[in-house]
């Protein structure tokens, strides 16, 4: 029942809406590659390669690697189990032995948190990802306002009840009503009833 009470949005709404979301699609794309280029910045600035981070190629590089190369990949596709160790703090960023403590003394000493500057980077990314499935299906709802428009308008003129709706106001006939008063009310009308499960 409840579905079929939302409300259509003009032409002029979509657009609007379309070009809101194309806005917030931008910022987070943007943030996006500013995040990334401040890790490409600290493993210039401190020449950190992929092998220094903790499981090499396969560790944060990893995930970074798959969001430069294509900014809509899934986020389930680039957070892993390594990844989220790092995040909780059961692992560290670098690999044990890697980098030197000169290097290791310095990045503490500039107040870089690796750790912090891939998590933003992860929420961004999620973000624009979130932003960019609604943005790219927004007519599909639309659609459907649309479709609900002329299906209310249908049952309004026809008279009918649609099966949802159907089910909600017998629940409310009878909701006041105890079990056994319900089956004397059916049997002074009907001798045989049968009852079927709807399949949805």
């Amino acid at each position: 029942g409840e579905i079929l009470n939302a409300k259509e949005f003009s032409n002029e709404e979509y657009h609007e809406i379309k070009k809101s979301l194309n806005e917030i699609y931008d910022k987070y794309k943007k943030n996006v590659k500013e995040n990334l280029q401040s890790i490409r910045d600290f493993e210039k600035d401190f020449n950190i390669s992929p092998s220094d981070y903790y499981l090499g190629q396969r560790g944060l590089p990893s995930m970074l690697n798959k969001i430069e190369k294509d900014v809509n990949v899934a986020p389930s596709s680039v957070v892993g189990s390594t990844e989220k160790k790092i995040f909780n703090g059961e692992k560290d960023w670098y690999s044990n032995g890697k980098i030197n403590k000169q290097t290791f003394d310095a990045i503490n000493k500039a107040g870089i948190d690796v750790v912090g500057l891939c998590k933003n980077l992860v929420e961004n990314h999620k973000n624009l990802f979130l932003v960019n499935i609604v943005r790219q299906n927004l007519y599909l709802y639309a659609l459907r306002e649309t479709l609900l428009g002329v299906i209310n308008q249908y049952i309004e003129d026809t008279n009918k009840v649609h099966i949802s709706e159907f089910n909600k106001r017998i629940s409310d006939i009878l909701d006041d009503c105890s079990i056994p008063f319900i089956y004397e009310r059916i049997g002074s009308r009907y001798k045989h009833f049968f009852i079927d499960e709807f399949q949805d």
